[in-house]
């Protein structure tokens, strides 16, 4: 899966079970004791899963975020999971100029050599994040997932929706177990996580953010495709070396612009990044479920309907085109729906938007209406699975529904109500397969 970013409109965008309670309360109040005394201004903790055809590109990012230089106030530790390779932990920051590069090229202190590990497995990105907090405490911390992401959605023909795709176990971390190790991540911290980003595909979706939105306080992601040469590391980490006492608002809001520089000059990568206020997401949700609920109350108007269906196909999408960008479509409903109510929940969720919504940037021709963030809106059939998540509580799968008649399946397979969960949400954390 090639991996392939948004500009802000002026309108206005449990824990795991397996990881017993045992130390909670006493790592969170440990840790809480670090941050206050803390050493360091900032981690980030890296979770690098390389364990497929990502391999030479998620080295290629190690490299680079040693060049991004060294400082006694920022720790970066990296769990990297190479293609047919054993897994390590390296402090990157933990070098000198004297230091020799290791069998796979890094000068950082390697400092645990983990044998075969399954990166598709949450309860392994629980203790990643833990073992980083124990041992590199900060004021700060950024957690940053590096693999393949498909937003929250499962396709027969593609991947199971989420993110941290491992070839070698055939297992992902599905959107519902993803907002079950950051709840955890975060009751360990005994607080948010400062900032959550992806360097993968398609996360950022408002389903996706509102499953972790209460455990995190800044989401950093791509609503497209994501180039395989990913994150232009040295220059996005650079600047927090020079100033570490920059904050997690201002660290978010630089990453897409970093990002956006690094591809300006591509030719066949269009690209998005943007950064999200998690503070409103809650606000956000609701302007959308009020949305639809004043469209289900005017259900069987066929001029709305029609606005409604044209706004749809004129809407920015992405390489998943059931993703479509919900600052575009909801200015397009302001501008072409005649029923006043609509055009004021259209307006409404606008506004939201913009606040949650506080940095976003876009290259190429392709993405020129991608705003920030996006919201499942399929038009052929409904994926049951959908149900399974958060944001699924609110009115907009009803909203869908009642665009296009719709069937209801699983991906691309017959919904069967019998059969078992096959991501693991309801069987205990037996999980997916990818599909090949």
């Amino acid at each position: 899966m090639e991996r392939y970013r948004v500009k802000k409109y002026l309108y206005i965008t449990l824990a795991i079970s397996m990881i017993t309670g045992v130390f909670i309360s006493a790592s969170a109040g440990a840790t809480r004791a670090q941050e206050n005394s803390a050493a360091k201004k900032w981690t980030i903790m890296v979770y690098s899963n390389a364990d497929n055809n990502l391999d030479g590109d998620l080295v290629n990012d190690v490299l680079e975020m040693e060049r991004a230089g060294l400082s006694n106030d920022v720790n970066i530790v990296v769990e990297i999971d190479r293609l047919n390779k054993p897994a390590r932990r390296y402090c990157v920051t933990a070098r000198d100029a004297n230091s020799k590069p290791d069998d796979w090229g890094f000068s950082g202190k390697m400092v645990k050599d983990m044998g075969e590990i399954d990166m598709g497995d949450p309860k392994e990105l629980v203790t990643f994040a833990k073992w980083a907090c124990d041992n590199y405490p900060a004021a700060k911390y950024m957690l940053l997932i590096q693999n393949h992401g498909s937003g929250w959605k499962k396709r027969k023909a593609d991947a199971f929706r989420g993110i941290s795709y491992d070839d070698q176990s055939g297992h992902n971390i599905s959107t519902k177990q993803l907002g079950s190790a950051i709840q955890t991540i975060s009751s360990l911290m005994g607080k948010p996580i400062d900032i959550f980003a992806t360097d993968a595909c398609l996360m950022q979706m408002l389903e996706v953010d509102y499953e972790i939105k209460d455990f995190v306080r800044y989401i950093v992601s791509s609503e497209e495709m994501v180039p395989g040469p990913c994150w232009s590391y040295e220059s996005i980490f650079a600047p927090i070396m020079n100033d570490p006492k920059i904050n997690a608002r201002e660290l978010a809001s630089m990453i897409p612009q970093a990002y956006a520089e690094s591809y300006k000059t591509s030719v066949k990568n269009s690209t998005t990044m943007s950064a999200v206020d998690c503070a409103f997401i809650e606000e956000l949700s609701n302007a959308v479920d009020s949305f639809a609920k004043a469209y289900l109350e005017i259900n069987g108007d066929s001029n709305e309907l029609a606005v409604v269906k044209a706004a749809v196909s004129k809407t920015q999408k992405f390489y998943d085109c059931t993703c479509i960008d919900i600052g575009h479509f909801m200015k397009l409903m302001v501008e072409n729906s005649k029923n006043r109510k609509l055009i004021e929940c259209a307006g409404k969720v606008l506004m939201a938007y913009q606040k949650a919504v506080f940095k976003s940037e876009i290259t190429g021709v392709s993405t020129k209406n991608a705003s920030g963030m996006a919201i499942y809106f399929p038009t052929d059939h409904y994926n049951r699975y959908y149900d399974m998540i958060k944001f699924s509580k609110s009115n907009w799968d009803e909203f869908i529904k009642s665009i296009y008649k719709m069937g209801e399946s699983y991906g691309d397979e017959p919904y069967d109500p019998t059969a078992s969960d096959a991501d693991g949400v309801n069987s205990g954390f037996s999980f997916g397969r990818r599909q090949k």
